[in-house]
């Protein structure tokens, strides 16, 4: 009865802090992760079904150098919590995820525009 009990106010308390009015910035988006999308509209141009070739070219891609200095980018927007500020474009979360989307905007356009990019955005009590 204790582990039920226990159980029971652990639900609850999980559910006060979830998140609320989920929405996707991006209609495109918010379309695709429901399920309501083409996927021959992301088709790649060029299929590459060999292992080998997809390591190669994750290789060339990915290097310490550019990851190193994305974390030093992410570091300069300073408190990144979940209470900080939204809309600033200098400092806080809202800094960070703008260039964060801002890359990911870019990789899609050097991949066919395939990736669709947007802000998941909710509502929740801190």
């Amino acid at each position: 009865m204790k582990n039920i009990l226990i159980g029971f106010f652990v639900l609850i308390s999980a559910n006060s802090f979830a998140q609320t009015n989920i929405i996707s910035t991006n209609p495109l988006a918010e379309q695709i992760l429901v399920g309501n999308y083409n996927p021959s509209n992301y088709a790649a141009t060029t299929i590459i079904n060999h292992p080998d070739s997809i390591i190669k070219g994750i290789e060339n891609e990915v290097n310490a150098d550019s990851l190193k200095a994305y974390i030093i980018q992410l570091t300069t927007f300073k408190n990144r919590n979940t209470g900080a500020d939204t809309n600033s474009l200098i400092t806080g979360i809202g800094a960070a995820r703008k260039w964060v989307l801002n890359h990911f905007q870019q990789i899609s356009a050097t991949n066919d525009n395939r990736l669709i990019t947007s802000y998941l955005q909710f509502d929740q009590s801190i």
